[in-house]
């Protein structure tokens, strides 16, 4: 139950947070907890309602209470455990909530609210482990491709580019000229929020515009003004092409939160019906 994504982690760094110490903990608590509920045989068999179920039960809502508590205290940086620490915490706890969790129910599952909040519980934890997954690839694809530059800084470097642009293709004729003027539109496009393609072509009309001033080349003889140009135009396509690419997998991060922070929500009321119908109704 990650939830987040306006701060990447590797996965050095949480996973194996004070070498693994929530791994262990998560793992002995696992272990007790599987102990207790091979060496309990109670005489109505193993369901929630027995001393050991109800204990069951409570380490499972308090494992999810502290899981939910991650979304909360992510934001409260510099404050008491460091941020790898409360993420190390979630991953592993919420593996052996699981486990936990399907040995209160004693294995018996139905049509009703309880199994409905053990299957959010299941969806949570998969969406979980998704999202661990994406947040152990995907930062490092991004910090490969910024090369340690902010959108701002690298619509910048494109609007520096366009001024030198503009400045060369004036002494080239009106239809380069013209394609670099349209070319300029890609820039305020990215600008605005709008997302390119994400294709080979991202930059389709400084692509356009690049394969122009190559035709103009191979007509005057690899033409100084020309060749500059076209060596500015490349840069101008990298650019736009790796900021289309960022915004892409931003995008695809923070799709993952629209499904994990509802399934999130969902377990809890679920959990609180689940509570109440047990002491109230059960």
């Amino acid at each position: 139950m990650i939830s987040g994504v306006d701060q990447p982690y590797q996965s050095v760094s949480f996973l194996s947070y004070r070498r693994f110490l929530y791994l262990k903990l998560s793992s002995g608590l696992v272990l007790i907890c599987l102990a207790a509920y091979l060496t309990h045989e109670p005489i109505a068999g193993h369901i929630g309602s027995t001393w050991l179920g109800y204990t069951l039960g409570g380490v499972s809502a308090g494992l999810v209470l502290f899981l939910l508590w991650f979304g909360i205290q992510k934001r409260r940086y510099g404050q008491g455990t460091p941020l790898s620490g409360w993420l190390s915490g979630h991953v592993y706890l919420g593996g052996a909530l699981v486990i936990v969790a399907t040995l209160h129910s004693g294995f018996e599952l139905g049509p009703n609210l309880h199994s409905l909040t053990w299957l959010l519980m299941v969806m949570t934890v998969l969406s979980g482990v998704i999202g661990v997954i994406i947040y152990c690839r995907y930062p490092t694809l991004l910090s490969a491709r910024r090369r340690g530059l902010t959108d701002a800084e690298i619509l910048m470097q494109v609007d520096a580019l366009d001024r030198q642009c503009e400045v060369l293709g004036a002494t080239l004729g009106n239809n380069i000229e013209d394609a670099l003027s349209q070319s300029r539109s890609e820039a305020s496009s990215m600008r605005a929020g709008r997302r390119l393609s994400v294709r080979a072509k991202a930059a389709p009309l400084t692509h356009a515009a690049r394969l122009l001033v190559e035709r103009w080349c191979d007509d005057r003889n690899d033409h100084e003004r020309g060749r500059e140009l076209h060596a500015l135009l490349v840069r101008k396509e990298t650019l736009l092409c790796d900021l289309c690419h960022q915004r892409h997998l931003v995008a695809l991060m923070r799709t993952w939160l629209y499904f994990h922070v509802p399934l999130s929500v969902g377990l809890l009321v679920a959990m609180a019906g689940h509570v109440f119908l047990v002491f109230f109704y059960w």
